[in-house]
C-alpha cells in the first residue's frame, strides 16, 4: 500500500530524474493555453487581490537581490513611458517638484556633492564633465572653511 509520504517520495525522484523533460512539457502547455491561463489569472486576482499582493510583497522581501534587477530589467525596457509618466506628475504637481527640487538642493550643498560643486565652478556645460577632481575638491575645501569661519563668527 502506498502512503503519502513514499508518493510523496516517489514524485520527488520522477521530478529530479525528469526535470527537463516536464519544463519543455510546461512551456508547451503555457504557450498552447495562453489565453485560457491569462483569464483564470485575471479572475484569480480580482478574486484574490488582498492575498497576491501580500505573497509579492513577502517574495519581494525574501528576494531583494533578484527584485531590484527585475525592476531594472522593467525600467530599462519601459524608459519612455517612465519618461512619460514623469512628466504627467510634474505637470499635475508643479508645488510638489518646487519643493523636492528645493529639498535636494539644500541637502547637495549641505553634503558639498561632486554635482553641487561643478555647478559652482562651470563656466559653460562643455566644462561640466572636464573639470579635474583636484580642482573640485579644493572648492569643496574652500566651501567647507569659509562655513566654518562664519558659524564662529571671524
Amino acid at each position: 500500500m502506498w502512503t503519502k509520504e513514499k508518493q510523496a517520495e516517489y514524485a520527488r525522484a520522477y521530478r529530479a530524474v525528469n526535470k527537463e523533460k516536464l519544463a519543455t512539457q510546461h512551456r508547451a502547455y503555457r504557450a498552447a493555453n495562453k489565453e485560457k491561463l491569462a483569464a483564470y489569472y485575471h479572475e484569480y486576482y480580482a478574486q484574490n487581490r488582498d492575498k497576491v499582493i501580500l505573497a509579492a510583497r513577502a517574495w519581494g522581501e525574501a528576494n531583494k537581490e533578484q527584485r531590484a534587477a527585475a525592476t531594472r530589467a522593467w525600467n530599462e525596457r519601459n524608459k519612455k513611458k517612465l519618461a512619460q509618466q514623469r512628466r504627467a506628475w510634474v505637470t499635475a504637481n508643479p508645488d510638489k517638484k518646487r519643493e523636492a527640487e528645493k529639498k535636494y538642493m539644500r541637502r547637495v550643498r549641505s553634503e558639498c556633492s561632486t554635482a553641487y560643486l561643478k555647478r559652482v565652478l562651470m563656466v559653460n556645460n562643455d566644462q561640466y564633465n572636464r573639470l579635474p577632481p583636484e580642482l573640485i575638491e579644493s572648492k569643496r575645501l574652500q566651501i567647507l572653511i569659509t562655513r566654518e569661519a562664519k558659524q564662529q563668527g571671524t
